[in-house]
């Protein structure tokens, strides 16, 4: 008796989830045919009825599946329509439910041409990403794509395609704010370094340039290491050392360079005057038999004579001098 009481349990159970699987399938098929038909109201309150009729453990699908498919379907409608009361449903919409994603509700106007409705989620949203920004160009929604990088310039600096934009169609003022913000892309972009010599501003920013570069060399050189007889674990910090001067001269010489072509001989020689001197040394052996007088070392410390090798600076003294000639 026992077995057929739980055979009937399992049977009655089986009945009903096939029976709210076939509602759910029901209630799918009627919301589809009503957003076929462009009725979304009444596909929204076929979920709703779908909600309330069957418990959410008995649904194949989750009921945000089923309200998402619906409000996607409503977006691209309204999107499509690309009026003014189509885009203020879009952005009441995604203020009630954004799970369509705003990025992707901006890049879906964009390609649709929908400029008005881009500029209203641009104006509501924080941050543009730069997928949205280099659509618009392409686009040619230049209105749309001015408005944008206006909102957050300092994140287009480098992009070529912002660059190549600000250039061709004269955007002079965006031009001047992403230089304000990097003045090294005056010296490290062709594009922008040809624009700004046509617009005769190319000695401003240059020298904004210099001036910022000649403070960062100033900040970060490599500090003062110590010569003499020194105890070392192995030779690696000397040779570290000598890998950051070699990159601190070098851009030394890069300022220098500038600063002559900018006929701005005192920059140049405060560029000289910051070259540092390489390090060279000479292992003498174990720290405490050389140092300590031990009979045996420890293997682990070495004894060096460091010094400092001003070939470095005679080099850089001699590019200034070349560049001068020149």
């Amino acid at each position: 008796m026992k077995k057929i009481y739980l055979f009937l349990i399992l049977c009655v159970m089986c009945i009903a989830l096939v029976s709210c699987g076939n509602k759910e399938k029901d209630y799918q098929k009627q919301y589809m045919e009503a957003c076929a038909n462009n009725d979304f109201a009444k596909a929204n309150a076929i979920v709703d009825m779908m909600e309330v009729d069957c418990k959410s453990e008995d649904l194949e699908k989750d009921i945000r599946t089923h309200r998402n498919y619906v409000i996607e379907k409503e977006v691209l409608y309204l999107v499509a329509q690309g009026t003014e009361e189509s885009a203020n449903r879009l952005l009441f919409l995604f203020k009630e439910n954004d799970s369509f994603g705003w990025d992707r509700l901006l890049e879906l106007a964009i390609s649709q041409g929908n400029e008005y409705l881009a500029t209203k989620i641009v104006d509501a949203s924080d941050s543009i990403s730069v997928q949205s920004v280099e659509a618009a160009i392409r686009n040619n929604l230049h209105k749309l794509a001015d408005n944008m990088l206006a909102k957050d310039i300092k994140k287009y600096v480098n992009n070529l395609v912002v660059i190549n934009y600000v250039v061709e169609n004269d955007k002079i003022d965006l031009v001047k704010s992403m230089l304000d913000i990097d003045p090294s892309v005056i010296y490290t972009n062709t594009t922008i370094s040809d624009y700004c010599k046509n617009k005769n501003i190319y000695n401003k920013y240059v020298r904004n340039y210099l001036n910022s570069q000649m403070i960062a060399l100033n900040k970060n050189a490599p500090s003062k290491p110590q010569v003499g007889l020194i105890c070392l674990h192995e030779e690696f910090f000397l040779d570290e050392y000598n890998e950051k001067v070699k990159v601190h001269n070098s851009n030394c010489c890069m300022l220098i360079d500038i600063a002559i072509k900018l006929g701005d001989l005192k920059s140049a020689k405060k560029a000289k005057s910051l070259a540092k001197p390489l390090l060279k040394w000479k292992l003498l052996g174990d720290w405490e038999q050389v140092v300590e007088k031990c009979r045996t070392g420890s293997g682990i410390y070495y004894a060096y004579r460091v010094s400092f090798d001003n070939s470095s600076i005679t080099k850089v003294n001699n590019y200034f001098n070349e560049s001068l000639r020149q």
